[in-house]
């Protein structure tokens, strides 16, 4: 049995670290933003660089978006008396549990939902929208 709050206190800080990172990466975004002035003799260049970074960075801020909205999700499911079980009754290991907060399966549930093409568990990618 997994002790459930090592694992929530684990998540908390995994949380708070993705939240300040997200912070520091909207404010670089914006200073990045108010500092590239066009170079009237290599405008093209110029205007292409920004658009990539401002791409890689629009990148980033989803993924961690993404990351927050699913590490939320355990620990609510956590605080609701969720113990890191799979429907099947496996506990998911905590290794699994951390790195990728969304999983609801144990890994030989998802390898056979993969294999059968059921997918698995998949975030509905509307609840971003809003957040």
């Amino acid at each position: 049995m997994m002790d459930v709050t090592k694992v929530v206190d684990r998540l908390r800080a995994d949380l708070v670290q993705m939240q300040v990172e997200l912070e520091e990466i909207v404010i670089d975004g914006e200073t990045f933003r108010q500092q590239a002035e066009p170079d009237l003799n290599d405008a093209a260049s110029n205007e292409s660089l920004v658009a990539e970074e401002l791409t890689k960075t629009c990148r980033t801020q989803e993924r961690l978006r993404f990351l927050i909205a699913n590490t939320e999700h355990v620990l609510e499911r956590f605080e609701n008396g969720w113990k890191g079980e799979c429907a099947c009754g496996e506990q998911i290991p905590v290794e699994r549990l951390t790195a990728s907060p969304g999983t609801e399966e144990c890994v030989a549930c998802a390898e056979r939902h993969e294999r059968d093409g059921k997918g698995g568990f998949h975030w509905d990618f509307s609840q971003l929208a809003h957040a």
